[in-house]
């Protein structure tokens, strides 16, 4: 369910109040409104009047004040959930190394009322997602807590791939080109323009991404032909799958928000408890499926992670995920840190990377844990 948290109000409550303020407002206002009004309550000389004739009960009254109090104070300690559109703009107008651009994220993040946010279509499926950004986190035991960089806040996780692999593409040109960057010199590797793509830790073997959230799906055959809800039907009354499939969205160097992108989660929570079960590589029919896949024979390419959109700005309902890059092997989760720029420039969010036990003894000795330029980093103190 999407909506976390639902308070349980008497049904006439909130009309009777709303039925009040339009009383008061409308005696604050008088002579200023239009004097045919035929509006009900203008037979009452007052908003009082109008809640002894709804609640003519002291009882009632009673209880109608306290509810009154208590949605007040709800909505002083509760941020405002907002609708989907909010969510998806918040995201997408985010600088996610300023702190307070990032505060007001995550007020938005931390609401107890979730609304459906869809995030587009897929062979006969809608799929929306609900905010959770404590669902992917780093081993610890691959954590370099020596790195004297600031690791990044909340909801921040970086994307590694095993060795010998990397992001694949479906466009033939990238793929080539891909390929023959993995068959060049160490030294054509680290040219600038590749060297500006491993700055911001994000590269051919993985990036430094933001958790958004759980990844819901629902056959689209509880809509209409014209692709509309029957009337009278609200997203939050179908019942929504749940999969293993989180959503998170590339951070760019630039701090801003980029590509977005489905992970494979290979540490779900098992249904109905606090447990959680890790899925094996090995374990062929245990990952890597979205839903109209799972009865395909044969099962198509497993995907441990797959982009669907070029912005967050693009999420919507009708979307046509993109798939233009996808990763098929296992990815690991590793820290993602802060990397300190000269000339008060932006940090820049990176990937903490394993480091051979000799090379990492001296870049430890010798790092400061900042860049000294945007365009020609100094290698040997960010190993990528």
């Amino acid at each position: 369910m999407f909506n976390a948290f639902v308070v349980m109000d008497k049904p006439n409550y909130k009309s009777i109040r709303e039925r009040m303020f339009a009383k008061r407002e409308k005696l604050r206002s008088k002579g200023d409104g239009d004097t045919s009004s035929k509006d009900p309550d203008d037979k009452f000389e007052n908003e009082g009047q109008i809640l002894e004739a709804a609640l003519p009960s002291a009882v009632e009254q009673e209880k109608f004040w306290d509810w009154v109090h208590a949605v007040d104070k709800k909505s002083r300690t509760v941020p405002e959930g907002g609708t989907a559109k909010d969510y998806i703009d918040t995201l997408a107008k985010t600088d996610y190394v300023d702190d307070r651009s990032l505060g007001k994220l995550y007020k938005r993040l931390s609401s107890y009322f979730y609304p459906c946010i869809p995030i587009g279509t897929h062979h006969g499926y809608r799929y929306a997602v609900s905010p959770c950004m404590l669902i992917l986190g780093p081993d610890e035991e691959k954590v370099n807590w020596d790195d004297p960089r600031e690791f990044a806040s909340e909801g921040f996780i970086a994307i590694d791939l095993p060795a010998g692999t990397r992001i694949s593409y479906t466009s033939p040109a990238r793929e080539r080109s891909a390929r023959q960057q993995d068959n060049s010199s160490e030294e054509s590797r680290f040219s600038s323009s590749s060297t500006h793509s491993m700055v911001q830790g994000n590269g051919h073997t993985g990036f430094a991404c933001f958790t958004i959230g759980k990844v819901q799906a629902v056959d689209a055959k509880h809509w209409s032909d014209d692709g509309k809800l029957p009337e009278g039907k609200d997203l939050q009354e179908i019942h929504w799958e749940e999969t293993d499939w989180v959503m998170v969205v590339v951070i760019d160097d630039d701090g801003k928000p980029g590509s977005v992108w489905l992970l494979q989660d290979f540490e779900p929570m098992i249904e109905n408890t606090n447990n959680i079960y890790i899925i094996e590589q090995s374990n062929t029919h245990g990952w890597g499926y979205f839903q109209h896949q799972l009865d395909m024979r044969p099962r198509p390419q497993q995907l441990a992670g797959v982009k669907i959109a070029n912005r967050v700005s693009d999420l919507s309902e009708d979307l046509k995920w993109t798939m233009d890059e996808y990763i098929t092997a296992k990815y690991e989760i590793v820290q993602a840190v802060l990397a300190e720029r000269k000339n008060g420039r932006s940090p820049v969010i990176v990937r903490q990377l394993p480091l051979d036990r000799d090379e990492g003894q001296n870049w430890m000795e010798n790092s400061s844990g900042t860049l000294e330029d945007d365009s020609t980093p100094e290698l040997s103190r960010l190993r990528i």
